[in-house]
């Protein structure tokens, strides 16, 4: 049993807000794009195919805000499987950094002059930024204190 005393370190409190204020955010993304989705005249006369095919896909895309709460909850309750999931979405999001980041570059160079290079940037910027939070973030989950904390 997990000692009463131990108190949760502030990182690991910062880390299961992020969760949830990424998770709400989620939330708002799946929702908005289901409507989208619900609202194409295509989705009502589609085949049983596409018709599968988007459930399917709604259906992931709405695990996403779910597995966001729960990992919060389970990080604020400093729960082992939680910092293991806290791992794997943080994976996630680095794949899915680098996989958009030449497309949306690529969409920089159809910018006029100027506009273009500070779109550059600013991505550049943006994907570097966002890279280093979460690899920071991976090493603070990977340490081997915090793996001991989250043992009990």
């Amino acid at each position: 049993m997990r000692d009463l005393n131990m108190k949760r370190p502030g990182w690991i409190t910062l880390f299961s807000f992020l969760f949830v204020l990424t998770g709400s955010v989620t939330a708002m993304l799946f929702l908005r794009t289901v409507s989208a989705i619900l609202r194409q005249p295509h989705f009502a006369h589609g085949s049983f195919t596409e018709a599968t095919l988007l459930i399917g896909f709604i259906v992931a895309l709405g695990c996403l805000p779910a597995a966001h709460f729960a990992i919060a909850v389970g990080l604020w309750k400093m729960k082992e499987w939680s910092r293991k999931g806290a791992l794997l979405l943080l994976g996630i999001a680095i794949g899915y950094q680098l996989i958009n980041f030449y497309p949306k570059l690529a969409a920089t160079k159809r910018l006029d002059g100027i506009h273009a290079h500070q779109a550059a940037v600013v991505l550049v910027g943006d994907t570097f930024m966002a890279l280093a939070v979460q690899l920071l973030c991976i090493g603070y989950l990977r340490d081997k204190a915090v793996r001991v904390l989250f043992q009990g």
